[in-house]
């Protein structure tokens, strides 16, 4: 979550104190109703180490950043701490004006956002040596095996089918989120954002998301 909200800053078409506020709102309208489908079920807000709490939270963030992207500011002003010598944060604040990040005018802020996300994570497991190695299924499997060990699925299964790497989770931690959000441009499907970027660096099988957990091989 951490990853995509900075992300998302560093695109530069919303005042993060606006988007902080547009995800309150979001999360807490939808909150109810997201309870009232889990009559039996536990959700205690704010434990993120809850995996029903965690699909719910993951799945509001994204909502926000759906309607965020889909109608991006060019412009806007965003108020900043001021900075004493030290370069400390005091308590007075002043406004400053900000544009989109030069390089998203005219692309489609949807992919740049997924790939910027996968790509980040990507490099943290990297700089943590928990991914290297492998190719094809070999390589995808030690990223699903990864987020096994995190806690993210309970299980998964992995294998090469006529062209296509295919992936089969269980107990996706976001599998609610997911699904709500198919039909967006945008969904919060980690493994699917981390196996891409895997795939698209050197010396990698390139992977190229279909559908239902099956990505097409470009060799």
């Amino acid at each position: 979550m951490r990853t995509s909200y900075s992300t998302l800053d560093n695109f530069n078409i919303i005042p993060m104190s606006q988007f902080q506020r547009d995800f309150f709102l979001i999360r807490s309208s939808l909150l109810p109703q997201y309870t009232k489908s889990l009559p039996n079920v536990n959700v205690p807000q704010g434990d993120l180490t809850n995996p029903n709490y965690f699909d719910f939270i993951s799945f509001s963030q994204y909502t926000t950043i759906l309607r965020t992207l889909k109608d991006p500011s060019i412009y806007s002003i965003e108020s900043q701490p001021v900075l004493d010598e030290d370069g400390e944060a005091g308590g007075d604040f002043k406004d400053v004006a900000i544009s989109i990040r030069d390089d998203l005018r005219g692309k489609d802020v949807f992919e740049v956002f997924r790939r910027e996300v996968g790509e980040e994570v990507l490099g943290w497991l990297k700089e943590r040596g928990e991914v290297g190695g492998g190719k094809g299924v070999e390589g995808v499997g030690r990223i699903l095996d990864l987020f096994k060990r995190m806690g993210y699925v309970t299980d998964w299964k992995c294998f090469e089918e006529k062209g296509f790497v295919v992936v089969e989770t269980e107990g996706n931690v976001n599998d609610w989120g997911i699904k709500c959000l198919k039909k967006e441009k945008l969904d919060n499907d980690f493994i699917r954002m981390v196996v891409e970027a895997w795939g698209r660096e050197e010396g990698n099988e390139t992977l190229v998301y279909v559908k239902n957990g099956r990505y097409k091989i470009v060799r």
